[in-house]
This record gives C-alpha cells, structure tokens and sequence, in this order.
C-alpha cells in the first residue's frame, strides 16, 4: 500500500533525520578543562595520588602532581581534593566554560591527627 499519507509519513522521516544530522554538531558543547598541580603546603613537594572531584567526575594526580579533568556540561562547581594525611580541601566556586581551560593550583595541609598505621597478626597456636 503506497498511499500518499505514507508517502508523506516517510518523506518527514527523512527530513527529520537529515537535519538531525546537519544540526546535531551544533549542539554539542566542548568540554572546559581544569587542570593543575597539587602540592604539599608545608614542603611544596607534589602530592601523587590525590582525588580532584568536580560533581560526579574524578581523577587523580599523577607523577608531579599534575591533574587534569573534562568537565562536560560546562557550569559552575565546587573542586573538591582528598588525600590520606591530608585535610579536605574545597574550593570556592568555579565557573566552567565551554572550550575553557582553568588552572587551579592545589596545595594540601597535611592532617594533625593522621590515619593510624593498623598492625595485624594472626594467632596460629589455635
């Protein structure tokens, strides 16, 4: 049955999918950047291993203390820092733009009451 609302119906379809594929790359928004170093307050030597979070997304400092995160959909954030033997560190707001990079230097204060090293043994004499 080749009536003319078919006709009709799969002439909209195709429509609809070739603009789809003309305007989509429009749309899309390209990702802003944060990167930094992450450094210890007291001896400014880098801090390898730290999470950096902005929202859901993550990542953790490498060799030098180097970071560097995707945001994708850009907006305004909190960054958030942990290390063990280190304080929490948060960040004031921080507007993420589409295509933009922000370097945001991070120096970490190691913690006064540091995670205690737990020792255990096994008792093999029962």
């Amino acid at each position: 049955m080749n009536t003319l609302s078919t006709r009709f119906f799969y002439y909209k379809t195709f429509l609809v999918l070739i603009f789809s594929f003309i305007l989509a790359p429009g749309f899309t928004q390209t990702p802003g950047t944060l990167t930094g170093i992450i450094t210890n307050c007291v001896t400014g030597a880098p801090v390898v291993g730290a999470k950096v979070t902005v929202g859901t997304l993550y990542t953790f400092s490498v060799f030098g203390g180097i970071y560097s995160l995707s945001i994708n959909p850009p907006g305004t954030f909190t960054v958030g820092c942990v290390k063990s033997g280190f304080d929490l560190y948060t960040s004031s707001p921080v507007v993420f733009g589409s295509g933009v990079t922000i370097n945001l230097p991070i120096c970490l204060n190691e913690s006064a009451n540091p995670p205690a090293l737990v020792v255990a043994a096994l008792d093999s004499t029962v």
